[in-house]
């Protein structure tokens, strides 16, 4: 997944702010979503951001996947996100 050049994001303390141009909407992203947003932003695949997350929550892999596996979702809904050119 990638991030489209019609989106701008930047981090307010452990938060994200994401701006879609085209559809003129702005979402504010947790601290939790917004570490899946920058692993997104910086390249990684979901299953590297799954494991970054392992070290770093005190959760199962198999709940940080699925969190990661909605957060995706919901970004990709929101055409935050796009699949690789």
């Amino acid at each position: 997944m990638e991030v489209p050049q019609f989106v701008i994001a930047t981090n307010v303390e452990d938060s994200v702010v994401i701006l879609n141009l085209n559809t003129k909407r702005y979402y504010i992203l947790n601290s939790t979503a917004g570490v899946i947003w920058r692993g997104i932003a910086s390249g990684k695949v979901a299953s590297e951001i799954v494991e970054l997350m392992a070290g770093e929550y005190d959760a199962s892999k198999e709940r940080i996947s699925a969190s990661v596996a909605r957060t995706f979702d919901a970004l990709k809904k929101a055409q935050l996100i796009q699949e690789c050119r």
